[in-house]
C-alpha cells in the first residue's frame, strides 16, 4: 500500500528515513520551503501543496471561518478594570483566525491528498503542542495531530514519526522599570521647561522617521514619545541615557509595562471553544487545539496587555498627550485608538498598506476582519495617502456602522518619494546596468503560521509564480529581474535558488531600503503588496500577475496582448508576461492611483489642532 508522508521539517524527514527501512511506494508531501530545498538538494522526490490546495480551498476556509468569528463576537464579552474591551475581542479574532487558517489549510491538504492518492497509509510526526508566543512558531507543530485525527476518522492506518522535541522556552513575567516614576517626572519637567507637546508614536519604522522630520519643521514645539524596548528599560543606565538622547533629538522612550491582571480571563477565553462544533473542519475538531493555544498564549498575553494599557492611560493623563499617530492597530496600539475616543483626544492612523475596495464577497470577509488592525480600527481619524485608500475607507464606512473614522486627505506622508532621483544613477547604486530594463518582483509573503489566504499567495504559489517570471525574463533581451525578498522570508539565497529555475538574469535583494530598489525599477510585478502602491505613487508601471485567476487587486480587464496605455495591467497567463513587460507606453496617466495635488498641509493643520485640544481627562 502507498505510504503518504506529510512533513514540514527536515528532522521529520530524517525520522521517516530511520523508521522506514524499505519504504516501497512513497509520496512525500513537503509543506515548508526550507524542507523542499533540502529534499531537492538531496535529489529526493516530493510534492508540494499545489496539487492539493486550490482556489476552492482558499474560499472554503474563509467561508467556514465566519461562524467561528461570529462565535467569538457573541461569546467573549470582556472589559478590563480600565474600561478597555474592543482591543481584547479584536486581538482574539486576529489570532484565532491565524490558528484556524493554519489548521484548516493543513486539513485541506491532507484531505485532498488522500482523496487523490487512493488506498494509503499515513505518516506524520505527532508532537506535543506548545503555547508560548501568541503567534504560531516552529515549536507549534500541529500537522501530526491533524493527520492522526484524520486517519482515525477515516479508518486509515497511521504511523507516528518519532521526532525529538525541544523543551519550550518559557517567557518570564514582564515588569515595569523601577525608574518609571523618575522618567515620568523628567518628561513632565522637560515638557514644562521647553514648552513641548508630546505625540505618541510606535517608533521610527514604517516611514515614521521621515514623518517626524516633517513635523519638526512644520509644527513648532512637538516632541515624540514611544514605548521603550525591553533591552533598554531593564537597564537603569540605558533607560536614563535614552532620556538624555531624547533631549537632543526630541524623541523619548517610556516603559509602558504595568502590573499584569487576570480577572478570570482564562476561564472566559476557554469557554468560547467548548460545547460547539463551529471550529471543526472536514470532520476534524480544531476547537480543542485552539483552546490549548489560547489558554497557554493568549491568556498571559492579554494579562500583560492589560498592564500596558493601564500604564498607557496613566501616561496620557500625566503627560497631557493629545495626539497618537500609528501605522498599525493591534494590541497596545489598538488600545491606544480605543483610549482616544474615551478620553477625547485625537488618534491618527497612517497606513503603509495596500487598501483596495473588496473585489468580491470572499475578499470582503477577509478585509473586514484583517483591517480592524488598520483603517477600520477605533482611531478617530485616518490619513489617506491615495484615492484607492479613500475609496476603501468610504466603502466600509457606508456599509458598516461601526466604522467611524474621519477622513484626512494627506497624500503619501510615509511612502518613499523618488522625485528628483535619477533612474540611471539608482540602477548603478544597486549594481544593475543603467541601459537595461529592470523588472522588480515584490509581493507580500507570509511565513508558516501567519498565512493569509485568497488575496495573498501561499508560499508554494509564490514560488510557482516567480518561476514563471524568471523564465519570461530569460526570454527578453536587455532585461533583468530583481527579486525583492519580503521581510521575514526565511530561505537563504542558496535555498531560494534551489527552488527557482537556473538563470543568470535575476538577483535576490533583501538588504537596504526598498526605496533604493524602486528607484532603479522600470516595471514592478506583484500579486498583492504595499510595493505596488509605492510604485504607482512614484510613477512606476505595475503588472499584477495572478496565474491562479483568483485575485484581481484593481478589478482590471485580463491582458490578452498589445500596447498598454494604463499604468497597471492584470495578467493571468504566464505566456503574456513578456508581452506585458515590452508593451507599456512611455507616457502613462497615474492620476487614478495618486493625488495630483499636495495635501500635506492638511496633516500639519490637523496636528496643530489636535495638540491644542483640551481632551476629557
Amino acid at each position: 500500500m502507498k505510504k503518504l508522508v506529510f512533513i514540514e521539517f527536515i528532522e521529520e524527514y530524517e525520522a521517516f528515513c530511520r523508521q522506514v527501512k524499505e519504504p516501497g511506494e512513497v509520496l512525500i508531501v513537503a509543506l515548508e520551503l526550507k524542507l523542499q530545498a533540502h529534499l531537492k538538494k538531496l535529489g529526493v522526490a516530493y510534492q508540494n501543496s499545489l496539487p492539493y490546495f486550490n482556489n476552492d480551498s482558499h474560499r472554503s476556509m474563509i467561508r467556514n471561518a465566519q461562524p467561528a468569528v461570529d462565535r467569538l463576537n457573541h461569546s467573549f464579552p470582556y472589559t478590563d478594570q480600565q474600561g478597555f474591551s474592543s482591543v481584547y475581542l479584536t486581538d482574539l479574532q486576529f489570532y484565532v483566525r491565524f490558528y484556524l487558517f493554519h489548521l484548516m489549510s493543513l486539513v485541506e491538504i491532507v484531505d485532498n491528498s488522500v482523496r487523490q492518492a487512493g488506498p494509503v497509509e499515513l505518516y506524520a510526526a505527532v508532537t506535543e503542542p506548545r503555547a508560548g508566543s501568541p503567534m504560531i512558531t516552529p515549536a507549534d507543530r500541529y500537522l501530526g495531530v491533524l493527520v492522526e485525527a484524520y486517519a482515525a476518522n477515516h479508518s486509515l492506518k497511521f504511523t507516528n514519526l518519532a521526532v525529538r522535541q525541544e523543551a519550550a522556552a518559557s517567557k518570564g513575567e514582564t515588569k515595569a522599570s523601577r525608574l518609571n516614576w523618575l522618567m515620568l517626572g523628567l518628561l513632565k519637567a522637560y515638557c514644562s521647561l521647553f514648552r513641548k507637546k508630546l505625540i505618541l508614536i510606535p517608533g521610527n519604522g514604517y516611514g515614521f522617521a521621515g514623518l517626524k522630520e516633517k513635523l519638526f519643521k512644520q509644527v513648532p514645539g512637538v516632541a515624540f514619545l514611544s514605548p521603550c524596548p525591553e533591552k533598554f528599560s531593564r537597564s537603569p543606565l540605558k533607560y536614563l541615557t535614552l532620556f538624555i538622547y531624547g533631549i537632543f533629538n526630541k524623541h523619548f522612550w517610556f516603559d509602558f509595562n504595568g502590573g499584569a491582571s487576570d480577572g478570570g480571563l482564562k476561564d472566559k477565553l476557554t469557554a468560547v471553544f467548548r460545547g460547539t462544533k463551529v471550529f471543526d473542519y472536514k470532520g476534524v475538531a480544531l476547537g480543542p487545539i485552539i483552546e490549548t493555544k489560547v489558554s497557554g498564549a493568549i491568556a498571559p498575553y492579554f494579562s500583560e496587555l492589560s498592564g500596558q494599557l493601564s500604564a498607557l492611560k496613566s501616561a496620557v493623563k500625566d503627560l497631557g498627550i493629545k495626539l497618537i499617530i500609528s501605522p498599525f492597530s493591534r494590541g497596545f496600539w489598538y488600545g491606544a485608538g480605543e483610549l482616544s475616543s474615551k478620553v477625547g483626544i485625537k488618534a491618527l492612523f497612517v497606513s503603509h498598506g495596500a487598501h483596495p475596495v473588496p473585489i468580491d464577497e470572499i475578499h470582503e470577509m477577509e478585509l473586514v476582519e484583517l483591517c480592524r488592525g488598520f483603517m477600520l480600527s477605533e482611531y478617530t481619524d485616518v490619513a489617506l495617502a491615495t484615492p484607492i485608500q479613500a475609496a476603501h475607507l468610504r466603502y466600509f464606512k457606508n456599509k458598516y456602522p461601526w466604522v467611524k473614522a474621519n477622513e484626512l486627505k494627506t497624500g503619501p506622508i510615509v511612502f518613499a518619494d523618488l522625485s528628483g532621483v535619477e533612474k540611471r544613477n539608482a540602477k548603478h547604486k544597486v549594481g544593475l546596468p543603467a541601459d537595461e530594463t529592470i523588472v522588480t518582483h515584490a509581493v507580500t509573503s507570509k511565513k508558516r503560521g501567519a498565512e493569509r489566504f485568497y488575496f495573498l499567495e501561499t508560499l508554494d504559489e509564490f514560488i510557482a509564480s516567480l518561476t514563471d517570471l524568471v523564465r519570461s525574463i530569460d526570454r527578453l533581451q536587455n532585461t533583468r529581474l530583481v527579486i525583492r525578498v519580503h521581510p521575514g522570508f526565511e530561505l537563504s539565497d542558496e535555498e531560494f535558488k534551489l527552488l527557482l529555475p537556473p538563470s543568470e538574469k535575476y538577483i535576490i535583494n533583501r538588504q537596504g531600503q526598498f526605496a533604493d530598489v524602486l528607484a532603479a525599477t522600470d516595471i514592478l510585478v506583484s500579486y498583492s503588496s504595499t510595493a505596488l502602491d509605492e510604485a504607482l505613487l512614484n510613477e512606476r508601471p505595475v503588472i499584477l500577475f495572478d496565474k491562479w485567476g483568483r485575485y484581481n487587486h484593481f478589478k482590471l480587464p485580463v491582458y490578452l496582448g498589445g500596447e498598454i496605455d494604463q499604468p497597471v495591467v492584470y495578467v493571468e497567463q504566464a505566456g503574456q508576461l513578456a508581452n506585458a513587460i515590452r508593451n507599456f507606453k512611455k507616457e502613462l496617466n497615474f492620476s487614478n492611483y495618486k493625488y495630483n495635488d499636495n495635501y500635506e498641509t492638511n496633516l500639519y493643520q490637523y496636528v496643530k489642532s489636535a495638540l491644542s485640544g483640551k481632551g476629557a481627562l
